[in-house]
């Protein structure tokens, strides 16, 4: 922004004023022609005040706390002081105030400050989401008496991170927990080739790659060589990221409780010795995160507010898409997701048998409670695999669901 303005209007009234007075009064004399000179000399004495106090202008901000969590409210305090001994200049204040809530603004300030006078505003500002806050002043603008000429000084903002929740789990759901236990903390999918395990039936479709030609010339029938599966211990968690809509206060809400869910899962695996692997997609940009033991939970909680909701693109799209790269490696899905996915459900459903367990933990924060019932009733009519699916009610009930 520029630090000096001057405002054209207001010289072209007064250059408008001043030669209408010159040709009225081509022959001034006495008081008429003392009032033409002080008129003529006011634009100087305005611009003298307004350069003395711009010199002599200070202002002071103080936050209540430098380290805002998620739920705080801060109290902001603003002071204008003008150290010179005359008459000050009049004064706005523009805030910025930018967070996940874009409605909520901080009121701007219009005032004239006496010689000497401070003056003080104070805000309380809440954290109520998990973000990046930008709080603090986007402009200070002084005029002098004639509306003429604005003046800047330069101002700062703060920068805020507020950080989600951390939910300590001693357990896991039931299902999940087996799984884990079973297969050592996970196995993995991908086959070594090199560990040749036995021969498997050929069935119409299957890659003829792996084909046992020996085997099939001595018989006349296909066999497929099958190899054992590398281990490959871990989780690999998929977070829904999809966004459709304006954010409210219901949809902020509803994807800070995402991020708390796989914010206390990923501790739980990490603290555990458990590698969880993270990866969400909005259709614009790719979050990955790898861990593999405790000491990366720092990195990992610090990175998670860098996750942006936005756009329709569906988790399952982004896993059945890693699969055909042959990017996963863990034998143990799970999918974070706010909306009762069909896509999802059948990747539940259909891999109950296959090599890879999939999970998914249901967030139905903000759902009325007839949209709860009727996902509950689904999952328990048409899914065989019902003990795969977790529902969280809300975001004060995950560390009760996320154990059940």
């Amino acid at each position: 922004m520029k630090r000096i303005k001057i405002n054209p209007r207001a010289v072209g009234i007064y250059l408008l004023g001043l030669f209408i007075i010159y040709l009225t009064g081509m022959s001034m004399s006495g008081v008429l022609l003392f009032i033409f000179y002080i008129y003529l000399l006011f634009p100087a004495i305005s611009l003298g005040l307004l350069l003395v106090c711009y010199f002599r202008f200070r202002y002071f901000e103080h936050f209540s706390t430098e380290h805002p969590v998620k739920g705080q409210e801060v109290l902001y305090k603003l002071s204008l002081a003008n150290e010179a001994k005359l008459m000050g200049p009049f004064v706005s204040v523009k805030f910025k105030f930018i967070s996940p809530d874009l409605s909520v603004h901080l009121n701007d300030i219009h005032t004239s400050l006496k010689g000497g006078e401070i003056y003080s505003q104070e805000y309380t500002i809440k954290y109520p989401y998990r973000g990046v806050y930008k709080v603090g002043i986007d402009y200070i603008r002084l005029r002098d008496l004639l509306n003429w000429i604005f003046l800047f000084p330069e101002v700062w903002f703060r920068t805020f991170y507020v950080y989600p929740r951390i939910i300590e789990l001693k357990t896991v759901f039931a299902d999940l927990q087996n799984v884990i236990e079973a297969s050592g903390y996970g196995q993995g999918i991908l086959r070594d080739h090199t560990l040749f395990k036995d021969l498997k039936e050929y069935r119409p479709g299957s890659a003829l790659k792996h084909v046992a030609w020996k085997k099939f010339a001595a018989t006349g029938e296909p066999f497929l060589k099958d190899y054992e599966k590398t281990s490959w211990p871990g989780v690999e968690i998929y977070l829904d990221l999809r966004r459709e809509k304006e954010a409210d206060h219901t949809i902020l809400e509803r994807e800070d409780c995402s991020v708390e869910i796989l914010v206390a899962l990923v501790k739980y695996f990490l603290d555990n010795s458990i590698p969880a692997n993270v990866h969400a997609f909005n259709g614009r940009e790719r979050y990955d995160y790898y861990g593999f033991n405790s000491s990366y939970f720092a990195d990992f909680y610090k990175s998670s507010i860098n996750i942006t909701f936005a756009g329709s693109y569906s988790p399952a799209k982004v896993f059945t898409s890693d699969m055909q790269d042959q990017l996963i490696k863990a034998g143990t899905i799970i999918f974070i997701t706010h909306i009762f996915d069909p896509e999802v459900l059948e990747l539940v459903s259909t891999c109950a048998s296959s090599d890879v367990a999939v999970f998914a933990v249901i967030n139905q924060s903000g759902m009325q409670e007839s949209a709860r019932q009727k996902d509950l009733l689904y999952s328990d009519a048409f899914l065989n695999t019902r003990g795969n699916i977790a529902f969280v009610n809300n975001i004060d009930t995950i560390k009760e669901n996320l154990e059940a």
